[in-house]
């Protein structure tokens, strides 16, 4: 801690001293300890849980100033926003890089970005969330070695497997969300598989259901743990499923679309517990 004290930059410390007056300055000090202590008591992670953003159009260097201000800071997001049309991306990711080198505490990662590369290997292996837009075939192998990873979303997931979802599922044992948006390569056994192994903790979970079989949708029910369900193509599942998941799950936030729906749908019993209810043909 006092290594962390005494490294603090002097444009730091002048904004510190810059808010009280030099007269009895021990005596404020004091007083700011007090207030900070008493902030602290309510919420211990109150300096952690700030999200910086950052927008991509900043320098590095923009940047690097803003980082040495937060040098306890868990949660990054970065927003990329193009200057211009001609805007090099392969310039963008490299600063994003760069940024993550200097925030390698960063356990809470959210990134809108067009095409990210390398950019897992640079990530903290302690990571419990991850919110990105895209990522390359190529390096979802990286998923894996966060092991207490929590949260997954992914904007767009087009190439992500089935054996992607078992790495992920077998090595992330404290994954309570996945969210894989327009994803439409996994296949039935293995989601099958990895549902499996997190039916007792996973709370959200966002699929395409396109080329997945009603095996898939009849082990929701026995989640018991999932409160949110959204399949963005439901076309394969059957009418009795529905009303078991409708009916007998602990789902209070359900959406599924291009559902096949041969009855008109029973929902006045299950309207005190479902808050959200979304289901289109």
């Amino acid at each position: 801690m006092d290594n962390t004290i005494y490294s603090l930059n002097d444009d730091v410390l002048v904004e510190i001293f810059s808010y009280l007056d030099t007269d009895n300055l021990i005596t404020k000090l004091y007083k700011v300890c007090e207030h900070w202590a008493h902030l602290i008591s309510h919420d211990s992670r109150i300096w952690k849980n700030r999200w910086l953003v950052w927008n991509l159009s900043r320098s590095v260097n923009t940047m690097n100033k803003y980082l040495k201000r937060a040098p306890l800071l868990e949660k990054l997001k970065v927003v990329w926003v193009p200057r211009s049309n001609d805007c090099n991306v392969a310039d963008s990711a490299l600063a994003l890089r760069n940024v993550l080198t200097l925030i390698p505490q960063a356990l809470e990662v959210e990134i809108s970005f067009p095409v990210i590369s390398d950019i897992l290997q640079y990530l903290n292996n302690n990571l419990v969330s991850l919110n990105v837009t895209n990522i390359c075939n190529q390096h979802y192998s990286h998923l894996s070695r966060f092991k207490n990873l929590q949260m997954l979303k992914f904007g767009n997931a087009y190439d992500f497997c089935g054996r992607h979802l078992r790495s992920v599922c077998e090595e992330c044992r404290s994954i309570k969300t996945i969210h894989l948006g327009d994803c439409r390569s996994l296949n039935t056994t293995d989601v099958i598989y990895s549902l499996k192994l997190i039916m007792t903790r996973i709370e959200s979970l966002e699929l395409n259901g396109y080329g997945l079989n009603d095996e898939v949708f009849v082990i929701f029910p026995q989640c018991k743990n999932l409160r949110e369900l959204c399949i963005h193509d439901a076309r394969l599942m059957r009418f009795s499923t529905f009303i078991e998941i409708l009916h007998y799950s602990h789902i209070k936030v359900l959406h599924l679309s291009r559902l096949k729906l041969k009855y008109s749908v029973p929902v006045s019993n299950v309207k005190d517990r479902i808050v959200e209810l979304n289901f289109t043909e």
